[in-house]
């Protein structure tokens, strides 16, 4: 797969708060429960009028969730800082397959670390080309965010239908590529053998 190309550590870098979140952690449970409700309402507002208005953002970031683009086996979180005002907040990171390529993007979002934390827009990201703004990885993300909030990460993994694409992004072995084809040009080299 390709990845993205925006750097997500552009607004903040990595915090020491002397815990198990110094370092990339998978556990996200604990952080993501304590969380503002991601709810429509915080994803409109984020949004803004303009774009709440088009239909299309809307039916792409439903695509994208519905159609298990995300990668929940690479949830990860750490704690961090922003580099405008210094604020305390949680990054939570996240792997997506574009609906339009075979491309994975890594979204960024941002939260204050504290009970009740806000989603922070301008700290957030995602590694797409509109990865700058709140673009319909950010915005899909949220929503999963919001399902483990409610469901937990544990029992949303064990339902959340994982995109057959996403599957086959995933990198294998040079000797399993060598071997398929060795296989298809055996199979080519019969199909001749047979003409001729």
């Amino acid at each position: 797969p390709i990845s993205g190309v925006y750097n997500g550590f552009k607004a903040i870098e990595p915090r020491q708060a002397g815990n198990e979140f110094d370092l990339w952690n998978e556990d996200c449970s604990t952080p993501m429960s304590k969380l503002e409700d991601v709810t429509d309402d915080v994803i409109d507002g984020h949004l803004g009028e303009v774009r709440l208005g088009r239909p299309s953002i809307r039916k792409r970031v439903k695509n994208l969730v519905e159609g298990g683009h995300y990668d929940l086996a690479s949830i990860k979180c750490r704690n961090v800082s922003s580099k405008n005002d210094g604020k305390e907040c949680i990054l939570i990171c996240c792997e997506c397959l574009s609906s339009k390529s075979n491309t994975m993007h890594t979204v960024y979002a941002v939260f204050e670390d504290k009970d009740d934390g806000k989603y922070i827009l301008d700290a957030s990201s995602c590694s797409c080309k509109k990865g700058e703004y709140f673009c319909s990885h950010s915005i899909g993300f949220l929503y999963v965010t919001r399902l483990i909030q409610v469901h937990s990460l544990a029992a949303v993994k064990l339902y959340y239908r994982v995109s057959p694409k996403l599957v086959q992004s995933n990198l294998v072995l040079i000797e399993n590529a060598l071997l398929g084809d060795k296989f298809k040009q055996q199979n080519s080299r019969r199909k001749r053998q047979r003409i001729d």
